[in-house]
């Protein structure tokens, strides 16, 4: 990740969302939401809400709280996926039970 921040850092978008997708797709959970965050925002890659969805969910799946919690957001504010509180739900649920497994005051 310090090679991502790096080329952050001296403007190389390009490379770093490179690297980034490099290390999302060998499983780092970090660098899924990064990812997934960066795609949902349109921030230093062009906005693709599917890809951004994608990469939130893996990095949920393998226990990064925030991206839970983004996930239930986008899903309760309907923005980049059709509104569905029902998965709003089961994605906050999802981020309480990786805050009490993480020992995290949880704020949801």
């Amino acid at each position: 990740m310090a090679e991502v921040d790096a080329a952050f850092e001296r403007g190389d978008t390009q490379e770093a969302i490179a690297l980034l997708e490099r290390v999302a797709e060998s499983g780092v959970a970090e660098a899924q939401y990064r990812l997934g965050f960066r795609l949902s925002l349109g921030d230093g890659v062009g906005m693709d809400p599917a890809r951004a969805l994608h990469w939130l969910e893996r990095a949920a799946d393998n226990g990064w709280r925030q991206a839970a919690i983004d996930l239930g957001n986008m899903y309760l504010s309907g923005v980049g996926v059709p509104r569905d509180e029902a998965r709003a739900l089961f994605w906050m649920n999802r981020s309480a039970e990786l805050a009490r497994a993480q020992n995290v005051e949880d704020d949801c």
